[in-house]
């Protein structure tokens, strides 16, 4: 008998809200169920849940028929809290406990299936279908953050992650493997900003990290920040393999035509920073097609649009999502193994030649004033930047500082 092949995880990640993160996990999530492959969906934003507003709703085609149970089920943090009960049972002082590790994982790895199987944590969602006259066509199962009830928030504050991950630093790992056994695809959706949570599912979870972001500098700039380090933390994880890197651009507006070129093309230069040389085109040919567009119409609302555009829609957000899916299956971007910190030398240089090459264009154009003004003050603070370390590295190297010089 053939060995079973293993799932995916993904986690789709944003620096900033309101870029569309959990929109495009649950457009995913429906593509894929619709395939016939067996989807998880999981809302780790605890601080700000929203991924069961998607696919907690009767307003669909599917009406009354849309999910099971129909009752409030427990989620993430209500079963992270039962884990952790039950791995204290099992080792309730692990600095004297002499069990066989490969026993220990193996007991950790029943109880994440005795969890599951309980029926207390997940929904199953039918998924409409388009392209089949809007029947139900497979089902996404999908884990809240929790039951959202008065004492939801005291359940999220007193879970302490880091200690979680001290005290049963190979339990997150069993769980993934529990995951990758029993779905085809499992999507985590993750909380913003930088925190333990994210960490948990920017670097320990998850086989590839989707940076979604939209054209504006912050999200930008958190969106190359957090890969560069969630790249690097993986690259310290041993026995992982590289976490391939796969950026969104989202909510794009097509109407700026000239805007909408010259941000694909920024992006595209920005993020080659991380991927080897050799990805450069690569990633120009992935942003050109994988550009998410604004649609005003989901804008209101939770809506899917995969359960509402058949995916041979021209310009639709399903024909983006099904492309981007394809790369999902088959990406092989993915930084080097050890991501080298900021280097501010050779980035000062790449400005100083596209400002050179832009002198020779025309300067009226709008698009092309908003990128000579990003790119001058990004070259402002790396030369500050620069010259502050080399201050503190010439200060490092004096065994001992001697009087200051008198001009």
């Amino acid at each position: 008998m053939s060995e079973q092949r293993l799932g995916q995880i993904v986690t789709f990640y944003s620096y900033k809200g309101g870029v569309g993160r959990s929109m495009a996990l649950a457009n995913v999530a429906v593509l894929l169920a619709q395939r016939g492959e067996r989807v998880l969906a999981i809302d780790f934003d605890l601080e700000a849940p929203g991924l069961h507003r998607y696919f907690l709703r009767h307003d669909t085609p599917l009406g009354e028929g849309r999910y099971r149970p129909v009752t409030a089920q427990l989620g993430v943090i209500d079963f992270f809290h039962e884990f952790e009960a039950r791995l204290r049972g099992l080792s309730p002082d692990p600095a004297a406990d002499a069990r066989d590790p490969m026993v220990t994982r193996q007991l950790t790895g029943e109880i994440v299936e005795a969890l599951l199987d309980s029926e207390q944590y997940l929904y199953r969602i039918a998924v409409a279908d388009p392209n089949r006259a809007a029947v139900a066509a497979g089902e996404v199962s999908f884990m809240a953050a929790g039951r959202l009830d008065d004492a939801y928030a005291s359940r999220v504050h007193d879970f302490d992650w880091r200690r979680f991950y001290a005290r049963h630093g190979e339990a997150l790992e069993v769980f993934s493997e529990v995951l990758r056994r029993r779905y085809d695809w499992v999507l985590i959706d993750s909380r913003t900003g930088v925190a333990d949570i994210a960490s948990v599912c920017t670097v320990l979870l998850p086989d590839k990290l989707v940076l979604v972001f939209s054209p504006s500098e912050q999200a930008l700039e958190g969106a190359l920040e957090i890969g560069r380090q969630a790249a690097r933390s993986r690259s310290g994880v041993e026995g992982r393999p590289r976490l391939a890197l796969l950026p969104l651009l989202s909510r794009v507006e097509d109407g700026e035509e000239e805007l909408k070129r010259a941000w694909v093309e920024k992006v595209g230069r920005r993020f080659s920073e991380l991927y080897e040389p050799s990805d450069e085109q690569a990633l120009r040919t992935y942003f050109h097609s994988t550009r998410v567009p604004h649609r005003s119409y989901y804008a209101y609302g939770e809506w899917i649009a995969a359960e509402q555009q058949p995916t041979i829609e021209v310009g639709s957000l399903t024909e983006v999502f099904s492309r981007f899916i394809g790369y999902l299956e088959l990406s092989t971007l993915a930084p080097p193994l050890n991501v080298p910190p900021e280097a501010p030398i050779p980035r000062i240089a790449a400005i100083l030649r596209d400002l050179l090459r832009f002198a020779s264009q025309d300067s009226s154009s709008p698009a092309l004033q908003a990128e000579i003004y990003a790119l001058r003050k990004e070259l402002a603070e790396l030369y500050d930047a620069e010259r502050v370390g080399r201050l503190k590295e010439l200060l490092g190297s004096m065994s001992e500082p001697g009087p200051p010089t008198k001009k």
